[in-house]
């Protein structure tokens, strides 16, 4: 009698064992699944970026709203620090308006070094948190103080 209680209780314990590990298998699969699809989601938030550029440029302020939206959702979603995504808009919305502005005095009108250099960095630092690359802090308050020295309203 003892020897198959003792044959049981191996038995159950085997197949507990045997279970938790399937679960915790399934689990740990689940999760490296989900890693990989957010890395590749932020990898193609990055490359979107380069988009923005012709729209910057561009005549359409519609197109490019749009374009922001969708932009500023997807920096939402990967993590982007909301002070980033904020400054992103800013300067963003800031050279197309001045580039508008040129074009009405010259037809060849362009953007001041003044708004291209924030707009770079802010761009640089976005495209580092969504990269997780290294030294992206530094990249997101040297972004931010260029913003708010071209922009004073954008400190408030």
């Amino acid at each position: 009698m003892r020897g198959t209680m003792a044959s049981t209780a191996v038995t159950i314990v085997s197949t507990l064992s045997a279970g938790g590990f399937a679960l915790l298998g399934a689990g740990f699969a689940d999760w490296r699944a989900r890693r990989r699809e957010h890395a590749a989601f932020k990898t193609e938030s990055a490359l979107e970026l380069a988009g923005m550029e012709r729209l910057v440029w561009g005549d359409d302020w519609v197109e490019l709203q749009a374009h922001m939206e969708r932009q500023r959702a997807r920096m939402t979603v990967a993590g982007v620090p909301n002070e980033l995504i904020e400054a992103f808009d800013m300067v963003s919305s800031a050279c197309w308006h001045e580039r508008q502005d040129n074009r009405d005095n010259d037809e060849d009108g362009g953007i001041s070094v003044s708004l291209l250099t924030p707009r770079r960095l802010v761009y640089r630092a976005v495209r580092a948190h969504l990269l997780d690359e290294g030294g992206r802090i530094l990249l997101q308050r040297e972004a931010l103080a260029a913003v708010w020295q071209a922009l004073p309203e954008a400190r408030e």
